[in-house]
C-alpha cells in the first residue's frame, strides 16, 4: 500500500458508520415505558362498586345494577356491593331477585348480620318465620351489640309465642337502648304471654313513660296495664 493511500482521509480507519447506525436501530435496550399492572379481581370489584354508587347518585338504576352485578362477578365476597344490589332490586319491587342475591351471600357468609337482617325481613313477609329465625340466630354471634337486630329477633320470637326467648332478646336490646318505648311494649307482651304479670306491668309502665309510642300504641299499653293492675288487685 502506498504512503498516499495510507494517509488519504477517505481511506483512513474510522468507525463503520453504517454498522453503528444498525446497532442503534436494532438495540435491545428495554424501553422505560411500563405496561400497567392488571387489576386484581378485588380491585376490579371495588371499581365497579364505586361506579355503581356513582350511577345511583345520578338516578341511573339500570347502570347501577349492571355495575354492582359486575362487582359481584369479579368478587362474590364484596358484601357492600351485594347489599347495595339487593337495595336497588328492592327499590324496583323485584323482591324475588333481591332474595336470590341475599341468599347467595348468606350461603357463603352466614354470620353477616346486615345480610341476615334484610333477608329475614323479606321472608317474614312470606310467612317463613322458622327460616327467618334460623337465619337471624345464625348471624346473632356478630350482632350481640346491635339493638335493632336483637329487637327484630325478639319480635319474631314473640310472634311465634316463644315468649321466654322474646323477653330475653328484648332485654338485651333495651340494655343497649333503654328509652325505646316500643321495645318496652314488646317486652311487656312477651312477659305477659309467659305469665310474668308483675314484670309485664312494669314493662308497660316503662313503655308509657318513654317517648316514641304513637297514640294507638300508647292506648294499647295503658289498656294492658289497667287489665294487669286489675288482675293483681290494684285499683
Amino acid at each position: 500500500m502506498s504512503a498516499e493511500a495510507a494517509t488519504d482521509p477517505d481511506m483512513a480507519s474510522t468507525p463503520d458508520a453504517s454498522r453503528s447506525d444498525r446497532n442503534a436501530a436494532g438495540s435491545t435496550t428495554p424501553s422505560m415505558r411500563k405496561t400497567p399492572r392488571p387489576l386484581s379481581p378485588a380491585e376490579q370489584a371495588e371499581q365497579h362498586f364505586a361506579d355503581g354508587l356513582a350511577a345511583l347518585g345520578q338516578g341511573q338504576w339500570r347502570l347501577a345494577e349492571q355495575e354492582l352485578q359486575a362487582a359481584l362477578e369479579a368478587d362474590p365476597g364484596h358484601l357492600r356491593a351485594r347489599e347495595s344490589l339487593s337495595g336497588v332490586l328492592l327499590y324496583q319491587g323485584r323482591r324475588r331477585d333481591a332474595e336470590a342475591v341475599l341468599a347467595a351471600g348468606l350461603e357463603a357468609h352466614p354470620y353477616t348480620p346486615s345480610l341476615a337482617r334484610t333477608y329475614a325481613r323479606l321472608i317474614l313477609d312470606q310467612g317463613r318465620d322458622d327460616a327467618a329465625i334460623e337465619v337471624l340466630e345464625t348471624a346473632l354471634v356478630n350482632a350481640v351489640d346491635d339493638a335493632g337486630y336483637l329487637a327484630l329477633l325478639a319480635g319474631v320470637y314473640q310472634r311465634n309465642q316463644r315468649y321466654d326467648e322474646a323477653a330475653g332478646s328484648y332485654r338485651s336490646a333495651l340494655s343497649l337502648a333503654p328509652k325505646r318505648a316500643a321495645w318496652w311494649l314488646g317486652l311487656g307482651l312477651a312477659l305477659e304471654g309467659g305469665g310474668e304479670l308483675e314484670r309485664a306491668a312494669g314493662a308497660y309502665r316503662s313503655a308509657i313513660g318513654n317517648p316514641g309510642l304513637n297514640a294507638n300504641s300508647r292506648r294499647f299499653a295503658e289498656d294492658r296495664l289497667q287489665r294487669l293492675n286489675h288482675l293483681l288487685g290494684r285499683q
